[in-house]
């Protein structure tokens, strides 16, 4: 109908108008949604090369070194390796464990040293989960610890100036 040729007109005309010019004049002589939004699709879906090998160095270069962002960076490497897998590149187990552990705060070395001395001695395999948990579990009664510490400095110091 004339009234649906004219909302897709209209969004078209949304879209095409949030383009970059370079790529405004690659796509402003489609007449309709539906393909354009196909070859935008088709061109500028991230399962390209480019975006995996980003994906890739982004989660096998990421570094954290504040203890209350552990929880986040975790996240952070968790969701590029879901992403990654979906785009088929399959990061084993031992290969992100590796990456987690040199990504992190050196002060969770110790425990995870104990957490792979006891994975050896039960022949068990350290999951990422069980790592990543621990990791989470440690970073949050740090959090928490630093957090007391901070009350304890401000009611030391709530002294009048005499």
């Amino acid at each position: 109908t004339a009234e649906d040729k004219s909302k897709d007109s209209d969004l078209l005309n949304a879209i095409i108008g949030r383009l970059s010019d370079g790529i405004f004049r690659r796509y402003k002589s489609y007449t309709n949604c539906s393909t354009l939004w196909d070859s935008l699709l088709k061109d500028y879906d991230s399962k390209n090369a480019l975006t995996e090998s980003y994906l890739q160095r982004q989660l096998h270069t990421m570094r954290c070194f504040d203890v209350t962002k552990v929880n986040s960076h975790l996240d952070s490497m968790i969701e590029i390796r879901d992403s990654l897998e979906t785009r088929g590149i399959k990061i084993t187990n031992d290969i992100f464990k590796n990456t987690i552990i040199s990504s992190i705060p050196d002060v969770f070395k110790p425990t995870i040293n104990t957490l792979i001395v006891v994975s050896a001695k039960t022949e068990e395999d350290l999951t990422p989960q069980e790592l990543i948990a621990t990791i989470q579990a440690e970073a949050t009664g740090y959090i928490k610890k630093e957090g007391k510490k901070e009350q304890a400095n401000y009611a030391s110091n709530d002294r009048g100036r005499g």
